[in-house]
């Protein structure tokens, strides 16, 4: 009896040690999260009273979770995760610490921006099983999800109880659903703005920000100069991604609106080749003379580059370019009065504030996946209010889409650009999640490119883009009886 006892004993002096030391390990882990007053100036810490972390713990689900009791099931596994190349500083940032906490092993693999969407699609057709979790632009979600690629979230998101009422509606909607069911998170969260230096404008006498296009334009021809007299343009008026392709659709997706085209009527007929989208095609490339040699060919990259070396005293981009502005490791221009705000308006009756949710991106499981519920807890991990703060704050590019971070003080504070985002999200216009998304995408950037090289007159570029789209829509299917209408061109009025 006393053997048994003595061994008894033993067995539970050996479990709680292994309790405890699995605590801290944990505690350790947690230990290492960066927290506000790393990105926070130290006056505004007590001025504001900004708190340990940036949102309260019944708002971040990772610190909801019982980590020894995900270690003692999940570890040893090994989960491969696909990233967008630029945004691979983020699950970086994460994952030793993510791997002390659940034991889960995770391989991370980046894929260039240029090349993502073949790479990704060639996976899922090859069906390798390469990776387990993945990351894509958001508006390829029903390219992915119709064929039966992604793995459907409902009962994960439910027995891990995932509060997707914090998700903004616009993100949730726009980078979460298809078909009304959820196949994604929605991750980096984007919104295009623009960026301003103050400093520059005041110099030339001119008040921000700008609300309409042609303000843009009037302030892009003061703010381009020859600041030391040597016959060179020290500073361009203007500058945006407007390259070939996706980013002169994505760009151009912004003006478009702002004049009132959109890109679907309600039957899936193109909308863009009319009076509007002509006004606007013809701002565009009034922008282009304003902005530095070879904008036609840049990429997200190229221009973040140029505007961060303060090559431009204006920059339509999306909001972490603004942000990283700010950061004296990244920025050149980071001691200046540096300002955020809503895109303008074009002009005409039709004339309204509608900022494009270009790309962005999501994270979803694939539907062979070795072990998805180990893929869903990286990915809820990566997802998780605070989580999506800290690596906003670090500036990795990658932004939150959770109401708790962006109503976070602490979080406002750490991101300067926070407040013109969220006022810029009620009009987000988006491009509709179907399969046939990254063609249109593609076939209209080309165009607007052409346009904008002088390679192509607005009338032909317009027509023959507008041509493809209805060929393509025809093909598959969009104007057959029965089909339901497009949804509306601004996310908030999906339903």
């Amino acid at each position: 009896m006393r053997r048994k006892l003595s061994k008894w004993r033993g067995g539970v002096v050996a479990l709680v040690l292994s309790i405890s030391l699995i605590l801290t390990v944990a505690s350790l882990a947690f230990a290492r999260f960066p927290k506000p007053a790393d990105f926070i100036e130290a006056k505004y810490i007590e001025e504001y009273n900004i708190p340990e972390y940036f949102v309260p713990d019944e708002k971040d689900w990772v610190r909801q979770q019982d980590w020894a009791a995900i270690k003692e099931k999940f570890a040893g596994i090994v989960v491969h995760h696909a990233s967008e190349g630029v945004d691979i500083a983020a699950p970086l940032m994460f994952k030793d610490i993510f791997e002390e906490l659940s034991g889960i092993k995770v391989e991370i693999t980046g894929i260039p921006a240029d090349v993502f969407f073949e790479k990704l699609m060639m996976e899922f057709l090859s069906g390798t099983r390469r990776y387990d979790a993945v990351e894509f632009y958001a508006e390829w979600l029903g390219t992915y999800a119709e064929p039966g690629f992604l793995y459907e979230l409902t009962d994960l998101l439910k027995k891990w109880k995932v509060d997707v009422s914090d998700f903004h509606p616009v993100y949730w909607k726009g980078y979460s659903l298809y078909n009304g069911k959820p196949y994604a998170f929605p991750y980096d969260s984007d919104c295009h703005l623009l960026h301003w230096r103050k400093t520059v404008y005041d110099r030339a006498g001119l008040v921000g920000p700008p609300k309409t296009y042609e303000e843009v334009l009037a302030n892009a021809k003061k703010l381009t100069m020859d600041t030391n007299g040597d016959g060179k343009m020290d500073i361009y008026g203007f500058g945006m991604p407007a390259g070939r392709g996706m980013w002169s659709f994505y760009f151009g997706q912004d003006i478009l609106g702002a004049y009132g085209a959109t890109l679907f009527t309600p039957d899936w007929k193109p909308n863009f080749n009319n009076p509007e989208g002509k006004a606007a095609m013809k701002m565009f490339k009034e922008l282009v003379k304003y902005s530095p040699p070879g904008v036609t060919g840049w990429n997200y990259a190229m221009c973040r580059e140029a505007w961060l070396a303060g090559k431009m005293a204006q920059v339509m981009q999306w909001q972490c370019v603004g942000k990283q502005a700010h950061l004296p490791e990244m920025s050149r221009i980071w001691d200046e009065d540096i300002r955020h705000s809503v895109l303008p308006k074009g002009s005409g009756p039709k004339a309204k504030i509608a900022p494009a949710l270009a790309a962005g991106s999501a994270l979803g499981i694939t539907s062979d996946a070795r072990n998805p519920e180990a893929a869903f807890l990286w990915l809820a991990f990566l997802n998780s209010a605070e989580t999506q703060c800290i690596y906003s704050a670090a500036g990795t590019g990658v932004e939150p889409s959770h109401i708790s971070s962006l109503t976070s003080l602490a979080f406002q504070r750490a991101n300067p650009t926070v407040k013109a985002w969220l006022s810029s999200l009620p009009y987000a216009t988006a491009i509709p999640r179907i399969p046939e998304v990254n063609d249109l995408q593609i076939s209209l950037g080309i165009a607007i490119n052409e346009y904008l090289t002088g390679s192509m007159a607005l009338d032909n570029a317009l027509k023959g883009a507008e041509k493809y789209w209805i060929r393509l829509m025809e093909k598959a299917g969009y104007y057959k009886p029965g089909v339901k209408p497009a949804p509306p061109f601004v996310v908030t009025n999906w339903k």
